[in-house]
Parts: C-alpha cells; sequence; structure tokens
C-alpha cells in the first residue's frame, strides 16, 4: 500500500520513486488491463504519467483473499480523468507482484450505475407472499 501513497496529488517525476516500482513488480510479471496484457515497461510509463499529472489515490476497498493474493480498489483522479480502479493482485513469497488484473471504471459511470442500482431498489414493491388456495 506504500506505492499507492506516493500517488497523492503533488506532480513528480517517476525517477524519484522508480526503484520502489523495481522493487515491487517482477522482470517477469503479467498485468492485464481491462484483458488487455500490458508489459512490465508499458506499467512503468503509465505509472509514470500517472505522476506527472500529479494523480491522488485514495484507497476505497483492500481484502486479502489468500496468502498470496489481495484485492485493492482505489478512485484515482488527475486533470485528465476520474477513475475507480480494481486490481486483483497476485505476488510470490517475497510480496513482489507477479500477476495483476486491472479494471478501470469512470467514476462518475460508477456513482450512476450505483445511484441507479439504489433508487431500483427503493420502487421495489414489497416481496408479498402468494395465498395457497
Amino acid at each position: 500500500m506504500y506505492y499507492l501513497s506516493i500517488f497523492d496529488g503533488l506532480e513528480k517525476e517517476f525517477e524519484g520513486v522508480e526503484h520502489i516500482f523495481e522493487a515491487l513488480y517482477r522482470d517477469d510479471c503479467k498485468i492485464y488491463m481491462n484483458e488487455v496484457e500490458m508489459s512490465r515497461e508499458q506499467i512503468k510509463a503509465h505509472h509514470a504519467k500517472k505522476m506527472t499529472l500529479g494523480s491522488k489515490a485514495t484507497l476505497l476497498h483492500f481484502q486479502v483473499k489468500s496468502l498470496n493474493t489481495i484485492q485493492v480498489k482505489y478512485r484515482l483522479v488527475n486533470e485528465e480523468e476520474d477513475l475507480i480502479v480494481s486490481q486483483l493482485i497476485r505476488t510470490d513469497g517475497a510480496d513482489r507482484i507477479v500477476e495483476a488484473k486491472v479494471t478501470k471504471q469512470d467514476y462518475r459511470s460508477e456513482k450512476k450505475n450505483r445511484k441507479s442500482l439504489y433508487s431500483d431498489m427503493l420502487n421495489e414493491k414489497p416481496y408479498q407472499r402468494e395465498r395457497m388456495v
């Protein structure tokens, strides 16, 4: 979670935190972003861009699924985007990332979906038991 805290809303150069990325991601890691495989170098460039934009990450959910698997969900905001990012991360024995499945969703559409789901729930008729004849 330390790596996520680096995205604190301040613009910064990736070179200053690259050693943390190197320690966290294995050389042979597999990253799938919205079901598209990305190389470690592509992920590094992606993170560098987010840092230069002054992205701010706010943790929404953290759950240990098993010994080497965690689920993380956070909101990522910068001048270009406002996203909800969900990650299912598998690590090795040294807590380095082996594989990550990442999905991104626009925050506004996520909020709209939750709001419409809640409205639908409020508009449902209460369960009524049918009479047996």
